[in-house]
């Protein structure tokens, strides 16, 4: 049973060999690497020629596509029963296809699997860690309290993309989190294509809740995604997501429909994109379920977040503000608009630790992903200079290669 891992890539040569790597180094046999090239400068086909494996292939697209399209493309240039979408700057962990092909077994060929991720982050990509570090994955809700793969249920599942819709995450939505087999990407195609809107793990994670018959949940580590200096979590970590955007190319009027542009608010990009996820998810899945996007608190989060970023860090400026208040609503300039600034302004003044205790307080309230930032408080490990380095760390005598 041939495995397809797929491998977008665009001007990151130097981390997409490390990523076939991670997937050479495997004990299996019967896989295949599939790169979609977007365009890049780098000479992203002679590289891989020169590996001589005929289960690695490059497929260049003629243009640069937007991240949404070179996933698409990269899936259709797949041929195996099950697959695995991975960045270019990302892994597999060791031991990933004996695991996977137990699992497969075991659960008598599941629409996909969800497994734990390691998380690397290269040296001077993240605030405060100008050494980078391997975290441990992250133990979210569906992870507590099980150490043995079950099957998740229908209501469970469901559960976790209806918080989507309402822009509150429990899990992560990577696709380097699932495996899916092929024959659930095929009854999940809408319009002809699997990914979909501008965050297409957004829409795909939660499309697959929503539709999976089978869902098996893993606790052991299948993958470790990285964040390099060339990578859009490094422009989010950050504060240039206007950088991340361009990076994704994932942004233009084309994503929008007329339903969507009347609702966007000027502010994050990473909360408009994930609208945008899910008003496609409602139009091609959820509302089948009985499930709607939350307009309301997607317009809510993203006035919250621009008013904080301009009143306590300073990170927006008055133009910004001038234009998120012309685009707010009279009931939202009346309420969120004459409350926020003076609230951003008194704890601003506060002494940093009970300011701290006091967000943390509002964002287990109000935040988009509480759990997911209590789950990333995991140890992590330090030292080493690049992705394929940490893995090596992880490799035991029985799931290690010599």
């Amino acid at each position: 049973m041939k495995i397809s891992v797929l491998l977008p890539t665009r001007n990151r040569l130097t981390y997409l060999r490390y990523a076939i790597e991670s997937v050479r180094l495997q004990r299996d046999d019967d896989w295949e690497i599939v790169v979609s090239d977007n365009c890049s400068d780098d000479d992203v086909g002679g590289y891989v020629a020169s590996l001589g494996d005929p289960r690695i292939r490059c497929v260049r697209t003629p243009r640069f596509l937007p991240v949404t399209a070179n996933w698409n493309n990269a899936l259709e240039h797949s041929s195996g029963e099950y697959v695995i979408m991975l960045g270019d700057d990302d892994a597999l962990a060791p031991g990933y296809f004996k695991r996977v092909r137990e699992l497969i077994d075991r659960f008598e060929h599941p629409d996909f699997i969800y497994g734990k991720a390691y998380h690397y982050a290269y040296p001077g990509v993240m605030p405060g860690e100008p050494g980078g570090y391997l975290q441990d994955p992250p133990e979210f809700p569906v992870f507590a309290g099980v150490d043995q793969p079950f099957l998740l249920s229908h209501d469970r599942a469901a559960g976790i993309a209806r918080d989507a819709l309402d822009f509150r995450m429990t899990i992560s939505y990577n696709m380097q989190y699932s495996t899916l087999s092929r024959g659930f990407i095929e009854q999940l195609r809408r319009d002809g294509a699997f990914f979909h809107s501008p965050y297409p793990d957004f829409y795909a994670t939660n499309a697959m809740l929503l539709e999976a018959s089978r869902i098996v949940v893993c606790p052991q580590p299948l993958a470790v995604i990285g964040i390099t200096p060339k990578s859009f979590g490094f422009f989010f970590f950050n504060n240039r997501e206007a950088e991340g955007v361009g990076f994704l190319k994932n942004l233009g009027d084309d994503a929008l429909d007329d339903r969507a542009r009347r609702c966007i608010l000027p502010g994050p990009a990473n909360n408009t994109c994930w609208y945008l996820a899910m008003v496609d998810l409602e139009r091609h899945v959820a509302a089948k379920h009985g499930l709607r996007v939350n307009h309301g608190r997607y317009r809510r989060l993203q006035i919250l977040r621009t008013f904080g970023h301009h009143y306590m860090l300073g990170q927006v400026g008055a133009e910004q503000m001038r234009e998120l208040r012309s685009s707010m609503s009279t009931a939202e300039r009346l309420t969120l608009g004459v409350l926020l600034p003076p609230t951003f302004v008194a704890l601003r003044a506060m002494p940093d630790a009970l300011r701290e205790r006091l967000v943390l307080v509002a964002l287990s309230v109000t935040g988009q992903a509480p759990d997911v930032e209590r789950a990333f408080r995991q140890n992590k490990r330090r030292g080493f200079a690049n992705i394929l380095e940490a893995i090596q760390s992880l490799r035991t005598p029985e799931i290690g290669e010599p």
